[in-house]
């Protein structure tokens, strides 16, 4: 592959790991306040993806050309913590798919390694978001639950406790 085309690939990265940045920093700042552990963890990804972003530059700069500083068109219209990590989930995917494809089209072995080594990192990315995923919809669904049913649940459960009879052992009542 020449050069030229080579920047264009690396380039093509470098606008996806910008809009994972992007996105992943705007999820951790709109979950702060009540998602404190998936907001840390967007966040960490986040910085993940900029050190991605810094690596691919490098080879950019190498080759004699310029990094992009452009993004693709941002989506924003997830409203749950769940839709944002179904987002994120989507985009390490997305990467995943992208490096596989990449790897196979660059000769370097030195580009090709680097190239693994994020998709690596990807892979692991798509695991915590998919984790933040399970995590986001377990509190949207116990948030959901209709007031009272835990009340009602233990109030049942105490009945039934004090319709069964009572043995004394020891001196004490069982």
């Amino acid at each position: 592959m020449d050069p030229k085309k080579m920047i264009e690939l690396l380039n093509y990265d470098i606008s996806h790991e910008i809009e994972a940045i992007l996105t992943y920093l705007r999820h951790s700042f709109v979950l702060h306040d009540d998602y404190c552990k998936l907001s840390r963890r967007a966040e960490e990804i986040a910085r993940e993806e900029m050190r991605h972003m810094e690596w691919l530059s490098e080879w950019v700069v190498d080759l004699e050309g310029t990094p992009t500083v452009e993004h693709v068109e941002l989506i924003f219209s997830e409203k749950t913590p769940a839709e944002m990590m179904l987002r994120n989930v989507e985009l390490e995917k997305q990467a995943i798919s992208d490096y596989q494809k990449h790897i196979e089209m660059v000769e370097d072995p030195n580009l090709k390694r680097l190239l693994g080594k994020i998709k690596f990192e990807e892979e692991d990315h798509l695991e915590e978001f998919r984790k933040s995923m399970e995590e986001a919809l377990a509190a949207e669904k116990s948030e959901s639950e209709p007031p009272g049913e835990n009340t009602e649940k233990a109030e049942s459960e105490q009945s039934k406790e004090e319709a069964e009879p009572q043995k004394e052992v020891g001196g004490l009542t069982v």
